[in-house]
């Protein structure tokens, strides 16, 4: 479900829902859904709003990828297992690529306007990313800054490269350890002490897909009308199966020829119905079953 106030609900949401775009549009073809968006909510004193139209569906689309990329920088810097102080600078200029860009492209003013209220918020929490720190460096920063780049790869540890040029930097070491222990994000914390999962067991706050499925498809098959199988024979239909049995009857009682009592009791077109009716031999048969 959305929270106005957590924009990660809502990109979270939105993910979800356009995943199920093709059962949104079916939910027009069954009519206690349509009955149920024609209805007034109590609450807004208005009609509901729904399924999403084509148009809606759209610019659900183009958010989602709007937001993906402060998703996936969320997760980037919310992680515990390994050091994520080396990637602000990274996951920074990468959004601030992304809000640019947003602002520049005139196809989707609604969106233009997002982007030009984040890059607000994001000069206020982060400046200018080109400005630079104008404080002499000496002594073991010097030589820190003189020497040749480090050749990046996917298995660098900047952790152990820091152990292993402790006393070519001693100094330096300790401030970059000090700097390193620092959690780039709060919500390390904020789940530590959170009493969320206190309050609602994330067990019980979470279903398989399968069980989601389960309990669609059952509700689904509740709100149905009941199918009937059977249909209650008519008056003619009840007439004509009573008189069958008796000619049958008296047919087994006199020894008469079938074919002869077949075509002495219906017309051509009623054949197949006597013929049914006689080889079970009993009304209650037809109707009930054994």
């Amino acid at each position: 479900m959305d929270v106005l106030t957590r924009w990660n609900s809502t990109y979270t949401m939105l993910f979800v829902a356009y995943k199920f775009k093709k059962v949104f549009g079916r939910m027009v073809e069954n009519i206690q859904f349509v009955e149920y968006f024609e209805e007034v909510d109590g609450s807004k004193k208005k009609k509901r709003v729904g399924p999403p139209m084509e148009k809606v569906w759209e610019k659900a689309r183009v958010f989602v990828n709007f937001l993906k990329r402060f998703h996936d920088t969320t997760l980037q810097l919310s992680a515990t297992k390994k050091t994520t102080s080396p990637l602000i600078w990274e996951e920074m200029v990468a959004m601030r690529t992304v809000i640019d860009k947003t602002i520049l492209d005139t196809t989707d003013p609604s969106l233009q306007e997002v982007a030009k209220r984040m890059e607000s918020k994001f000069k206020k929490y982060w400046g200018n990313l080109e400005k630079k720190n104008s404080k002499e460096i000496i002594n073991e920063v010097d030589k820190y800054f003189s020497d040749p780049f480090v050749k990046w790869s996917s298995s660098f540890d900047i952790l152990e490269w820091w152990k292993g040029n402790t006393t070519a930097f001693p100094v330096f070491s300790k401030i970059a350890k000090d700097i390193f222990s620092i959690p780039s994000s709060t919500i390390t914390s904020e789940k530590a002490f959170s009493l969320g999962r206190r309050v609602v067991d994330p067990l019980r706050a979470s279903l398989h897909p399968k069980m989601v499925e389960a309990l669609v498809c059952t509700s689904d098959w509740l709100r149905g009308e009941e199918i009937n199988l059977y249909n209650e024979p008519t008056e003619d239909e009840f007439n004509f199966y009573k008189d069958c049995e008796k000619v049958f009857m008296v047919s087994r009682m006199k020894h008469e020829n079938f074919m002869e009592m077949l075509a002495y009791c219906v017309d051509g077109n009623m054949h197949l119905m006597v013929y049914e009716f006689a080889t079970m031999g009993s009304l209650n048969y037809v109707l009930h079953g054994p």
